[in-house]
């Protein structure tokens, strides 16, 4: 009876000894979890701040620079720095960002082929006669000079379908091209340096064209404005797909994917004009990678350059993990 109840005791014991062995070792992992994803939201944090600063920093180098006339000198040219300064009990080991001050997103009309259609998905040959435009990004179109000079009526933006980074269409999906036309002279309206006239998104699977109309021009051309036109490509599914048209957002979507732009500008005899575009417009993109650790953040920050207005920062949370490789607005 009694090495029965000491056998009992001893298997008691031993489920109780390898339940516990269990219950500390989940505590751990979980313990462990918390910590790891402690460290990382830290280093997120810092290389939010990281980026930040390479921000900062483009913003005050364009503003000298532009108070200076010497903005184009900051274009392209990436800026690193190491935040630490040389300090090594600053933890994580890494800490430091680059940045790119990109040239303006603008455009003159002599960088666009006129054409009454360029179908879905142009050919190779006529591809080298298109402006390539990369999705989400922002194109500025001066149309002072073409409005004033030129008698400008109306003007026509054809648009193929999206390609991927590496030229493929992509068939499953269609641009979702944006157009807003704004007016920039310093009196456009009371308090403000911009005033909306009109913008237009195209939402149809298929259409290969949108018009900026009449009437819009004919605003400009009573005021005597200074007319930009700007124009952003978007990618989108289909509505036959879904219920509704649904961009695709973020750079996962948008990264290096890219459409190809035509225009016809017609004027008030119904003829194809040319014209040209003043040299400091457009849209200038500060782009700043921050990294802390294993921690990557990115952000851009753009700035309208003939009104120096700041036009919003956008953000793009990356974390890379052991996979960080070639740091740098062009490498993420």
């Amino acid at each position: 009876m009694v090495k029965k109840l000491n056998s009992s005791a001893l298997l008691i014991a031993l489920l109780l000894g390898i339940l516990m062995s269990g219950l500390v070792a989940g505590v751990s992992v979980v313990i462990n979890e918390h910590i790891k994803l402690a460290g990382q939201s830290r280093e997120g944090r810092l290389a939010y701040r990281s980026a930040l600063s390479g921000i900062e920093e483009g913003l005050l180098a364009v503003k000298y620079a532009k108070a200076s006339g010497r903005l184009t000198e900051l274009y392209n040219k990436t800026f690193s720095r190491d935040l630490r300064l040389g300090d090594t009990s600053v933890k994580p080991d890494d800490l430091l960002y680059e940045m790119k001050i990109e040239t303006p997103f603008s455009s003159t009309f002599e960088d666009f082929a006129s054409y009454d259609a360029i179908g879905e998905w142009p050919d190779s040959s006529t591809k080298e006669k298109l402006k390539k435009i990369n999705m989400d990004d922002t194109l500025d179109l001066d149309l002072t000079q073409v409005i004033n000079d030129k008698n400008l009526k109306y003007l026509d933006i054809f648009f193929s379908g999206p390609y991927t980074a590496s030229d493929d269409p992509m068939q499953t999906n269609f641009t979702a091209l944006n157009w807003v036309l704004v007016d920039l002279s310093k009196n456009a309206t009371s308090g403000t340096e911009r005033q909306l006239i009109n913008s237009g998104t195209n939402n149809v699977d298929g259409r290969r064209f949108l018009r900026v109309s009449v009437s819009d021009i004919a605003t400009c051309v009573k005021n005597h404005n200074e007319c930009h036109l700007r124009i952003r490509p978007q990618i989108a599914f289909p509505s036959s797909r879904m219920s509704i048209t649904h961009r695709l957002l973020g750079t996962t979507a948008s990264s290096g994917k890219h459409s190809y732009i035509a225009i016809r500008a017609i004027d008030q005899s119904g003829r194809i004009i040319i014209g040209d575009s003043s040299e400091d417009n457009g849209i200038i993109a500060i782009s700043s990678v921050g990294q802390a650790g294993q921690a990557v953040r990115k952000l851009i920050a753009k700035i309208d350059v003939s009104s120096g207005a700041y036009l919003g920062l956008f953000d793009f949370g990356i974390y890379c993990g052991t996979n960080c490789i070639g740091l740098g607005p062009d490498q993420q």
